[in-house]
């Protein structure tokens, strides 16, 4: 019976701690529509390149190498 109100009492203390934590460390919400308006209409600074993959990707076509017999057999009935 001990242990449980010791688990409890933890528990409880750490849930009040989590929570105070998360209360001081939260953000400040926006208060007018002015400062609403400012912080949506303000742009990301994002960098895209225009090619990503530039020189990263192999000259290698697959289709080439999907037919090992290509040299070796050839139809009779090919036109």
């Amino acid at each position: 019976m001990k242990n449980i109100w010791i688990i409890s009492s933890l528990t409880i203390l750490a849930l009040a701690a989590a929570g105070l934590i998360y209360w001081w460390t939260r953000p400040e919400p926006v208060k007018t529509t002015e400062e609403a308006i400012q912080v949506l209409t303000e742009t990301p600074n994002v960098i895209v390149s225009e090619n990503p993959l530039e020189n990263k990707v192999p000259d290698l076509n697959p289709v080439e190498k999907t037919n090992p017999f290509k040299d070796s057999y050839k139809n009779p009935f090919a036109p």
